[in-house]
């Protein structure tokens, strides 16, 4: 099921980077029909050019870091945190102590402070588009799955209530600030 899921989202952050206008298109090396690709050919030999040479053979496969760069980072994310996910289920000592997703968080955490200081730059920026498109429905799918139906059931009527009058509460007190912002002249015309 995780092949699954890593080989779908490598696909489609494949297909979205190409959707992108600051992506390279995929190059494939083109021959013309007249020179064979492993001899030179006259025509850039005289006007100063410089024929390609690839160790004498035809170039099959060409890597372009560039073009595969987002969904390799994300499935190798998505690769550790699944497995740590699975070392701390299997772990009682730390899992009755720290619930399993505070330690995926501080894991992150880790990591993410071990990459930036190894580069002493920020590698990769997390896009909204891709975190809404890939990680939100894992890990919406993920608590989904492993929620107990009873419980949920039981509390339905707690949580439709939390759900809308939160949802209301939330409207008015926003809409509330931003409309006393403006009075005070905090924000725009």
């Amino acid at each position: 099921m995780l092949l699954l899921a890593v080989t779908a989202l490598l696909l489609s952050a494949a297909a979205a980077a190409g959707d992108r206008p600051g992506t390279p298109p995929l190059r494939v090396p083109s021959t013309p029909a007249a020179a064979p690709p492993l001899l030179p050919r006259p025509a850039e030999e005289e006007a100063g050019g410089h024929a390609e040479h690839h160790g004498g053979g035809y170039r099959i496969v060409q890597w372009e870091w560039s073009y595969v760069q987002t969904p390799f980072i994300i499935a190798v994310w998505l690769l550790v945190a699944s497995l740590a996910k699975i070392l701390f289920h299997f772990s009682q000592r730390f899992t009755t102590v720290v619930p399993e997703s505070c330690m995926l968080i501080l894991l992150g955490l880790v990591l993410g402070g071990i990459v930036l200081l190894a580069n002493k730059k920020q590698v990769y920026q997390l896009e909204p588009a891709l975190f809404f498109l890939f990680l939100l429905p894992t890990i919406v799918g993920d608590a989904g799955y492993f929620m107990p139906a009873r419980l949920f059931f039981d509390n339905l009527g707690a949580i439709l209530t939390y759900a809308v009058v939160g949802t209301l509460w939330n409207a008015f007190c926003t809409g509330l600030c931003l409309y006393a912002a403006k009075l005070l002249g905090a924000i725009g015309q």
